[in-house]
């Protein structure tokens, strides 16, 4: 190795030693609800530090009438205003116009069943228009729930879930296709997922991505609950409930290892906690739960994304599941937005987690990573200071893992949730926007220099001080010395 190399090895060592001082390369993420979000949303978003947003494509907008092509000019907007702040965007394409769909049964305009062949046509031209802008795209919302989907199960399955499939594939072929968006409510969604798994086995299709939304609670935001109450979060994820004899739905993950489809990536793609601004109480819980959601998903590999529900509270709804308070006629970011406790916690955790894409450590990311009710340095006894890499060295947890023994959240307990149309529809439903983005599960990787000498994304060295630096320094110039052809280790 020649000396300039070798001087390049030793700068980057230097690098990975002072460790907090860079941003690590992530192998989690985390993104946020947006809807349809304009600049001033998109600005915060950026600010928060989250890497992805997820959109609503409502397809009624985007093509209303008969003999028009889809027009993806609002859209287009979107995606690019989200790439200019480095944001990836996947988008949800749902709820067909009238003249594409069957007739309406339900008095509900926006459920409605397409017409054989009229969504695959939708999906191939949205992919095709977005290929090289978007990389994953997605099926559908919550269509095991009547507001969302008024049709069968095996209707969906047709005209949802493999004319998605066959539509996006067509357009883009290097696209992923995220699906099946269901659900975590009620008794039947276990069955959703299992037949679509098995008919789309025996067309040759399958997800790229297995997407899910879980709204059930943890122990920490609801003391008190016994197993008779519903199913609790890690129910819902990889561990259905048992209560007395009496078995839960399988899990999400349960369903994936039936098929023999473990190495899909999950994506939960909606969670969240109700917090009204001057709620003490409510807004304490909320962080709790972002808290408890991310401590489990860094505990899992499969589960690589998590998307909260939302960024800003629905100003026309009485539910308030946003991050913030946006108002103003003429909104613009910080000023026409009162933040929620949770922002600045989930800011401090995207900063600080390196798994994360942060540049601090285990000890002072804002997470109990090894469950030991014990937070950071130096309530942690387990962290010497705050930079030390981890409160629990070797902790892992296997595919399944442990059960968490927190409450249902109640208020996603029925058949209608934070997405649904109000009652008084024809009101456009809740996911209404396009757009998808870059960068998705295992599509990053360490960047290394191309002579061997990088920092491994999973490592995360305790700083170094000035002495240890001088030392480094020192070994550097002494191995300059070396005479050329000698072969020194990689870093």
């Amino acid at each position: 190795m020649g000396t300039g190399r070798l001087s390049w090895c030793i700068f980057l060592l230097a690098l990975c030693l002072v460790g907090p001082s860079a941003r690590a390369v992530p192998t989690h993420f985390v993104g946020v609800n947006a809807h349809q979000p304009q600049t001033d949303v998109l600005d915060g978003i950026k600010d928060l530090g989250v890497s992805w947003i997820r959109i609503d494509v409502n397809w009624l907008q985007v093509q209303p009438t008969l003999g028009q092509a889809p027009d993806f000019t609002a859209l287009d907007t979107i995606v690019s205003q989200a790439a200019a702040r480095g944001l990836s965007v996947f988008p949800t394409l749902a709820y067909g116009p009238a003249w594409a769909s069957e007739p309406d049964t339900d008095g509900i305009p926006t459920n409605n069943v397409p017409k054989i062949g009229e969504y695959q046509k939708f999906c191939q031209a949205f992919a095709a228009h977005f290929q090289g802008q978007l990389t994953h795209i997605g099926l559908w919302n919550e269509p095991n729930l009547d507001g969302f989907f008024e049709g069968t199960r095996q209707q969906w399955i047709d005209r949802i879930v493999v004319e998605g499939i066959n539509g996006i594939k067509a357009g883009c072929p290097a696209c992923k296709v995220l699906g099946p968006e269901l659900a975590s409510i009620g008794s039947e969604y276990e069955q959703w997922l299992d037949d679509s798994l098995t008919q789309l086995e025996q067309k040759g299709l399958m997800y790229d991505v297995i997407t899910w939304h879980i709204y059930s609670g943890f122990l920490e935001t609801k003391p008190g609950w016994l197993c008779w109450d519903g199913d609790l979060f890690l129910h819902d994820l990889d561990q259905h409930r048992v209560c007395f004899g009496f078995n839960g739905p399988l899990s999400v993950r349960e369903v994936l290892l039936k098929h023999n489809l473990q190495n899909l990536p999950v994506w939960i793609s909606e969670t969240g906690a109700m917090a009204p601004v001057g709620d003490a109480a409510a807004t304490a819980r909320q962080v709790t739960y972002y808290r408890r959601v991310l401590e489990e998903q860094l505990k899992r590999a499969w589960w690589t994304h998590t998307f909260f529900y939302e960024i800003v509270d629905d100003n026309t709804i009485a539910d308030k599941w946003g991050l913030a308070v946006r108002s103003g006629a003429s909104p613009t970011y910080p000023a026409s937005y009162q933040k929620k406790p949770v922002w600045g916690f989930l800011h401090d955790v995207l900063a600080q987690q390196p798994a994360l894409g942060g540049s601090g450590a285990d000890c002072n990311d804002g997470l109990d990573n090894d469950g030991d009710k014990l937070i950071d340095y130096p309530a942690d006894p387990q962290c010497g200071s705050a930079s030390d890499p981890t409160e629990t060295p070797g902790t892992t947890v296997p595919d399944a893992g442990p059960l968490d023994t927190g409450p249902p959240d109640t208020s996603r307990d029925s058949v209608t949730g934070p997405d649904e149309p109000p009652s008084d529809a024809p009101a456009l439903p809740r996911e209404t926007s396009t757009v998808d983005g870059p960068r998705a599960a295992g599509d990053s990787a360490a960047a290394t220099a191309d002579d061997g000498c990088s920092c491994s994304p999973g490592g995360r060295p305790a700083a170094v001080g000035p002495t240890a630096l001088m030392l480094l320094a020192a070994i550097a110039v002494l191995l300059a010395r070396r005479r050329p052809g000698r072969r020194t280790p990689g870093c």
